[in-house]
């Protein structure tokens, strides 16, 4: 399943006010007001989607493969890490993780496309356990291997599984 969250993203590290402290005589970094908003809009989006989440993600085992496909509104230059970041506190922030670490989530980005009229992100888990099978049993990528000089069909082993 797909799931899609309208809108542009923005990078949280590119939206901060710096804020003079006299009684503690130094400067903070505080999020803008902008970025508060953005924020609080991302985690409603996010909350609306959490009874599909659970249900697509029940079974999965961790860390999440999640991959990332962005529509931006114009072809101006970020980074994938950057612009992904507050959407990921943001499903933090809206119970569909229970933290943004390397062992609940491993991001895949796939490439970016322009979309001036729809900008939004797109993402879908990619390690569900149908999934899995589905590739160990040879359903529907059955990989031609040579063994002994001949030729045999049987299924590759997922990138997970080659991972551990």
């Amino acid at each position: 399943m797909i799931f899609t969250i309208d809108g542009e993203l923005y990078s949280s590290k590119n939206s901060r006010n710096i804020i003079w402290s006299k009684s503690k005589r130094r400067y903070y970094l505080i999020k803008s007001e902008v970025a508060k908003d953005n924020e609080y809009e991302l985690c409603n989006k996010l909350a609306m989607i959490r009874k599909d989440w659970e249900k697509e993600t029940r079974f999965c085992s961790k860390p999440l493969v999640i991959e990332f496909k962005i529509y931006r509104q114009t072809r101006r230059i970020f980074d994938y890490i950057n612009i992904i970041q507050n959407l990921c506190d943001c499903m933090v922030k809206a119970d569909l993780l229970p933290d943004d670490n390397a062992n609940e989530l491993l991001p895949v980005f796939a490439p970016y496309e322009v979309d001036k009229e729809h900008p939004r992100v797109e993402f879908r888990v990619l390690n569900k356990p149908e999934d899995i099978i589905k590739s160990l049993t040879g359903a529907n990528n059955g990989v031609q291997t040579m063994e002994g000089g001949r030729s045999s069909s049987r299924p590759s082993l997922p990138l997970l599984e080659l991972m551990k």
